[in-house]
């Protein structure tokens, strides 16, 4: 489920915009840990 938020950009981080930049960089660690998963 967490695979769907990161592409919507839906995430309460990006809400904030100050956060904005740094969730794709963020999302990129979690997205490779749900692929091993």
């Amino acid at each position: 489920k967490h695979l769907h938020l990161f592409p919507n950009g839906g995430r309460e981080e990006d809400q904030d915009g100050s956060s904005a930049p740094d969730s794709p960089v963020s999302t990129s660690p979690p997205s490779s840990e749900s692929l091993t998963i």
